[in-house]
């Protein structure tokens, strides 16, 4: 299949320039894109999708500090941080 036959598949049409800079990564594409392209070629998304090392598990994010960079002195972070925390179902330490 040409980068143009692809693109033609796809709803709206797409550039063969523009199939040709996704191939390359010069140009983002939307999810919805994405999956069509995935159909088009009768491939599962993750085959489109680039491989690379596996991501290690980040340490959790110390919403108190990121608050107090955040915000200026004197803004009640403990007390934005527990609103914050109990909707998300996070405890505080």
């Amino acid at each position: 299949m040409t980068q143009e036959q692809l693109g033609k598949l796809l709803v709206p049409k797409v550039t063969r320039a523009s199939i040709a800079n996704i191939e390359t990564g010069k140009q983002r594409v939307l999810a919805k894109t994405l999956v069509d392209l995935a159909t088009a070629l009768k491939v599962d998304v993750h085959d489109l999708l680039p491989r690379g090392p596996k991501r290690k598990a980040s340490k959790p994010l110390d919403l108190r500090s990121e608050l107090a960079k955040a915000l200026p002195a004197g803004a009640a972070i403990d007390k934005l941080a527990r609103n914050i925390q109990a909707s998300s179902g996070s405890k505080m330490p």
